[in-house]
């Protein structure tokens, strides 16, 4: 199952919104950006299975989902 969303560019709201699938992840994309390796370590740090992808290539790839 491929989930997108959104939340506040902060690592707490982000956890937030992923805490009921936490159990469940296989990975957690991200963009890439220039908050992308704060958020990484930090979402990282919290447990949650993050991997940082190319934001044109990720939007490609769900467009066609």
């Amino acid at each position: 199952m491929v989930w997108r969303g959104s939340a506040d560019t902060q690592p707490s709201m982000i956890a937030e919104r992923l805490k009921r699938w936490k159990g469940h992840l296989a990975k957690v994309g991200l963009e890439t950006g220039s908050m992308t390796p704060w958020l990484y370590h930090e979402l990282k740090d919290l447990g949650f299975p993050v991997v940082c992808m190319d934001a044109r290539r990720a939007a490609d790839a769900l467009t066609g989902m």
